[in-house]
């Protein structure tokens, strides 16, 4: 496996996952000179295996859930990518990992939550639905998505404001209660963080 790394992308972007990566990197590197080039050929594990075929499986899944399923997994491929490095220049043994039970349930929060956006979405009423505790529900998206639970639901709530923009004629403030954020001013802003663009400016661009 041959991966490709834009460094200046990857700490720009508003990600736990994505800084953290960033932060191995420099220091992976801290000590190799610039110009040069660095190679480590090493095992490709059933964590590693796991991601890519997310990625693979949702290739031409282009809708939210494809979105960030495919973006925490990329992240999260090259995470478990450089633990292996580390614990391989190291020895310490691999850290445990969800079962693949519980990750199937952690995919079937994203559907339950976008249906339920604007009824206000606990991970308490979460953990009840699927019947895990809080705290491996948020082991869960963080595994997967490489982000926290609360920055997770954000997401799907943004994702799902573009994706009306896009395909339907509702306005600002109708996007923004169908999406459950009460703060016009707090959703322009968020907006703007996630995609570049105010809510106001994606309109006049895509009508």
């Amino acid at each position: 496996m041959t991966i490709i790394v834009d460094l200046q992308l990857l700490e720009n972007q508003d990600i736990r996952n994505a800084k953290r990566i960033y932060s191995s990197i420099k220091e992976i590197f801290l000590n190799t000179p610039k110009h040069i080039a660095y190679r480590h050929i090493g095992n490709i594990d059933s964590e590693t295996e796991k991601y890519a075929s997310i990625v693979c499986e949702n290739i031409n899944n282009t809708d939210i859930l494809g979105g960030l399923l495919t973006e925490g997994a990329i992240l999260n491929m090259f995470a478990s990518q450089i633990k292996i490095y580390k614990r391989e220049i190291t020895k310490t043994n691999p850290e445990c990992t969800l079962s693949n039970t519980e990750l199937s349930k952690i995919t079937d929060i994203g559907p339950y939550v976008i249906e339920r956006l604007h009824t206000g979405i606990t991970i308490l009423k979460l953990s009840k639905h699927f019947k895990m505790s809080p705290k491996k529900l948020q082991s869960g998206v963080r595994h997967l998505y490489g982000d926290s639970m609360g920055s997770y639901l954000f997401n799907l709530r943004l994702g799902r404001a573009k994706q009306l923009f896009d395909n339907t004629d509702f306005n600002i403030s109708q996007v923004r209660k169908i999406v459950g954020i009460a703060s016009a001013s707090n959703f322009s802003v968020v907006f703007k963080k996630r995609y570049g663009i105010l809510p106001s400016q994606y309109i006049n661009n895509t009508k």
